[in-house]
């Protein structure tokens, strides 16, 4: 049996609420300049990387979401040979939601929906979405790629409908907010996620601040033994290519490991 082999490039970057013009500029930069040397298969942006996070009232704008909508169709002529992933809001009649869509060909092939939707502490997504109720599957170079969003992650239930739909590995989109002690809990959660049903997570998330947010992005990739083989730089944008091959039937391993810094905080 052939060995298949996939590189995903993770995007780290500070994408500003409400500004969809300048975050597609953005996009289509960080693309371009991951592209200089070896294009990955697939390009992995964060959540609501579109209209930025978090958008609270501005998404219940139907000129915002609108606007937001023809921004991910424009994204998707920018390299259609490759795939793209970036997370965006979405109306489907009076329901808002939020998705992680899969760009490729011009157009959008895959779309998924958050299901776990926080609200806690400074989130309040129950105001503003509808959940998602179902996986978000699409293929690679014959491997089949999970989609979740930020606090799907943290869920068995997102992690198994991966599992039970025979997925290789899965794609973790964020605007995961810092807090003493918060990437070590995060480190720990991801790790026990992917050692348990043997899936790789790639976590991407982002950076910058809005209001009283700061997002340290220190984005990552854990084995499917659990074990983290990639980190990005944390309170700083940064890429890297993350990849994997699988050999024989077997599971999905990381190809390129290196070393982790421990954490101080």
């Amino acid at each position: 049996m052939a060995s298949k082999k996939i590189s995903i490039g993770i995007i780290q970057e500070n994408p500003v609420v409400g500004d969809i013009k300048g975050n597609l500029e953005l996009a289509k930069v960080a693309i371009k300049k991951l592209s200089i040397k070896n294009s990955p298969d697939i390009f992995l942006f964060t959540e609501m990387f579109i209209t930025g996070y978090p958008p609270e009232d501005l998404i219940l704008r139907d000129d915002l979401l609108n606007q937001a909508y023809d921004a991910v169709h424009e994204l998707s002529h920018e390299k259609p040979e490759s795939f793209i992933v970036i997370g965006y809001p979405k109306k489907e009649g009076n329901s808002i939601f939020n998705c992680a869509g899969v760009l490729r060909n011009n157009s959008i092939i895959t779309e998924y929906k958050k299901q776990e939707l926080p609200n806690y502490e400074v989130f309040d997504e129950k105001r503003y979405f509808h959940p998602g109720n179902s996986a978000g599957i699409f293929e690679v170079n014959g491997l089949r790629i999970a989609l979740s969003v930020c606090e799907d992650i943290w869920h068995e239930k997102v992690i198994n409908q991966a599992h039970e739909s025979k997925a290789n590995l899965i794609l973790n989109l964020n605007a995961s907010p810092f807090h003493l002690e918060k990437i070590n809990e995060r480190k720990k959660l991801i790790s026990n996620q992917a050692s348990k049903y043997s899936l790789p997570i790639v976590y991407a998330n982002q950076v910058g601040g809005q209001d009283e947010l700061v997002f340290d992005g220190t984005s990552m990739v854990m084995s499917e033994l659990g074990t983290q083989v990639m980190q990005l730089a944390k309170f700083e944008t940064d890429q890297k290519i993350a990849e994997f091959i699988c050999e024989d039937g077997s599971n999905l391993k990381a190809i390129n490991y290196e070393d982790i810094p421990e954490e101080d905080y």
